[in-house]
């Protein structure tokens, strides 16, 4: 593969991971209102709760890269999906 084609495929993969991560975000933001009024949560709790979900996801992604790295991509693949 020339080095031209292996840039372009690995600026589509991780243009593909950011949308996922920024979708992810999405959905959280979408049910700020639902647990605001079910929870009666303020908006310092709410804030809270953004920074606490997205500061648990970026730990686990690096985790999960990390053993990756060391245990095999496919390995830490198949365990996700079966997790």
């Amino acid at each position: 593969m020339s080095s031209r084609a292996s840039t372009l495929w690995t600026f589509a993969i991780t243009s593909v991971a950011l949308f996922m991560v920024t979708l992810d975000n999405l959905v959280v933001t979408t049910a700020l209102p639902v647990i605001r009024r079910n929870l009666h949560a303020s908006l310092t709790q709410l804030e809270w709760t953004v920074n606490a979900y997205t500061l648990t996801f970026a730990v686990l992604l690096l985790t999960g890269a990390a053993l990756g790295d060391r245990l095999g991509r496919r390995l830490m693949f198949a365990v996700g999906l079966a997790v």
